[in-house]
């Protein structure tokens, strides 16, 4: 696990290159209130590539529990900074 506490913006930004590298849109389409309601691929497959991704990223296990919450970008930033904070 990375160790290191990292800021909210730089999960912002790592989050919007993630978004848009995986779901193929602009990096500019991505705000603090993007969800599956705004992005079209970001269905039941999407969000469990999107959690790998995440994983993969910041060498974590994210519960399945705590999947379900994710439900928009800030609710993801709250959940690193939470995580990695640890």
């Amino acid at each position: 696990m990375i160790t290191n506490q990292i800021s909210r913006e730089t999960l912002y930004s790592d989050l919007i290159e993630i978004l848009s590298d995986l779901f193929d849109i602009n990096p500019d389409e991505v705000d603090l209130n993007t969800s599956p309601d705004t992005i079209e691929a970001w269905d039941s497959i999407g969000h469990i590539r999107l959690i790998s991704s995440i994983e993969e990223k910041y060498q974590i296990s994210i519960t399945p529990e705590d999947q379900i919450e994710m439900l928009n970008v800030d609710l993801v930033i709250s959940f690193l900074a939470d995580k990695l904070a640890t």
